[in-house]
C-alpha cells in the first residue's frame, strides 16, 4: 500500500500542476475575448465653474443669453472660449462684445469676455437623421483670459478619435448646483467623421446647452462640443462636434472683429461666415 501511495503522489502532482497551467492558459486567452477595460481619470471637480453662460451684446442694444460655453488650452499658451455657432444670427445686427458669465453667481458676474473671433465662425450645420447629419461647422471660438483658480480650462482630445463604448462625463448645466453643474454619465455609440453620437446613462431636459463639452473618462480631455440631441426609446443622445473641428479652429491665425463676422457688418455688407 505504501508503494502504491509513493506511486500516485507524483501522478497528483502532475494533473494540479497540468490543471493550473491550463487555467492559466484559458484565462489569458480568455481576456482577449473580453472588452478591454479603460482606465478612467478623475472627473473635474465642483470646486470650479467648468462651464459659463455667454451674454451676446448687439449693436443694436440687444442683449441675449444664449447656449453654454467651456473653456480650452490653447496654443502658445492661450486660452479660447468654446460655444456653439448654429445660435448665432448671421443676418441680425452686429455682434458687438461676448462676455462668458458664472453660472453660480447671484448677480451676473464676468469670468471673461472678448470682443474678436478667434478666427471665423462656423455656420449652423446640418442637423437630421444620422446619414444627413454633419455638425463640423458648428462651433464658435474667441480669445481670452481667465482665472484658472475660479475655472476649469480643459483640453482638447487629440486623438483621431474615441472609440465606441468609451465612457464619458456630460456636465449637465444646473446653476443651483455646486459648480454650476452635474457630471451625468454615458458612453460613445457612433462615430463619424461629421459627428460623434454619445447615449446618457440618464435621461435630461435640455436648456439652452448647445456649445457644452463632452469629456473622455479615459483621458479627461473634451470629445466634442453638443451640437444637437435626440430623445430615442426613452434615452437621451447627443450629436458632437468633434474635437478635431474645433481644432483646426485653434490652428486659425486670424483674430477678426466681433462685428464684422457675426451679422450685419458696419457697412452694411452680410457677414462672412464659415464654410456650410
Amino acid at each position: 500500500m505504501k508503494r502504491m501511495v509513493e506511486a500516485d503522489v507524483p501522478i497528483f502532482a502532475f494533473a494540479r500542476r497540468f490543471i493550473s497551467i491550463a487555467l492559466i492558459a484559458v484565462a489569458a486567452f480568455g481576456c482577449d475575448e473580453k472588452p478591454s477595460v479603460a482606465p478612467r481619470v478623475a472627473p473635474p471637480g465642483r470646486e470650479k465653474q467648468l462651464l459659463a453662460q455667454p451674454q451676446l451684446d448687439f449693436d443694436d442694444g440687444k442683449i441675449t443669453l444664449q447656449g453654454t460655453a467651456f473653456f480650452v488650452h490653447a496654443p502658445d499658451g492661450a486660452t479660447a472660449a468654446v460655444t456653439a455657432s448654429h445660435y448665432l444670427d448671421q443676418s441680425g445686427p452686429p455682434l458687438v462684445h461676448v462676455w462668458l458669465l458664472s453660472l453660480t453667481a447671484s448677480e451676473p458676474t464676468p469670468l471673461a469676455d472678448s470682443d474678436v473671433c478667434w478666427g471665423q465662425p462656423g455656420g449652423k450645420g446640418i442637423r437630421g437623421a444620422n446619414a444627413v447629419t454633419d455638425l463640423r461647422t458648428d462651433r464658435f471660438l474667441l480669445p481670452v483670459s481667465v482665472d484658472e483658480r475660479m475655472v476649469h480650462v480643459l483640453d482638447l482630445d487629440d486623438r483621431p478619435g474615441p472609440t465606441v463604448g468609451e465612457r464619458i462625463w456630460f456636465p449637465d448645466k444646473q446653476p443651483s448646483e455646486s459648480g454650476g453643474f452635474r457630471l451625468i454619465e454615458g458612453a460613445v455609440v457612433q462615430i463619424e467623421s461629421r459627428f460623434v453620437r454619445i447615449r446618457l446613462d440618464n435621461t435630461i431636459k435640455p436648456q439652452s446647452q448647445s456649445g457644452s463639452p463632452v469629456i473622455s473618462q479615459v483621458n479627461g480631455k473634451v470629445l466634442g462640443l453638443w451640437g444637437g440631441f435626440s430623445e430615442e426609446e426613452g434615452a437621451t443622445f447627443l450629436f458632437l462636434n468633434p474635437a478635431r473641428e474645433i481644432q483646426k479652429c485653434q490652428d486659425d491665425p486670424s483674430r477678426p472683429t466681433l462685428s464684422n463676422v457675426v451679422g450685419k457688418s458696419q457697412d452694411g455688407e452680410k457677414a462672412v461666415s464659415g464654410p456650410n
